[in-house]
């Protein structure tokens, strides 16, 4: 079986408890990719947010929001990031028998159907 590819997927985050966010920032074939994304966006919403300490709760980007991350909200916790690292998915899935390929809809109509 060939070697796993894997994509780092770049999440955002802000707030505690109910009221957290996450979101979806950008996916990488490439580890170092991003957590170089991760340190340049970080640093970004730091600067941010020492320039604009006043402002808390802010969910509707200002004029100048982040090029990094065009979701990015900010809660009076501020705004951090991670990266989740997960196998790639194929569009094809074998079979377990290995006997042939199945493809993902139709093993999603053996799921539902």
């Amino acid at each position: 079986m060939p070697e796993p590819v894997f994509v780092y997927l770049v999440m955002g985050t802000t707030g505690e408890y109910s009221g957290r966010a996450e979101w979806p920032v950008a996916a990488y074939l490439n580890e170092e990719i991003a957590q170089r994304h991760i340190r340049l966006v970080s640093t970004w919403a730091r600067q941010w947010e020492t320039k604009h300490k006043s402002m808390y709760d802010i969910e509707d980007p200002p004029h100048e929001w982040c090029p990094l991350d065009p979701h990015m909200c900010m809660k009076y916790s501020g705004t951090s990031y991670y990266y989740l690292k997960a196998p790639l998915g194929q569009d094809v899935l074998l079979n377990p028998t290995g006997a042939r390929e199945v493809s993902a809809v139709e093993m999603e109509g053996t799921l539902h159907g």
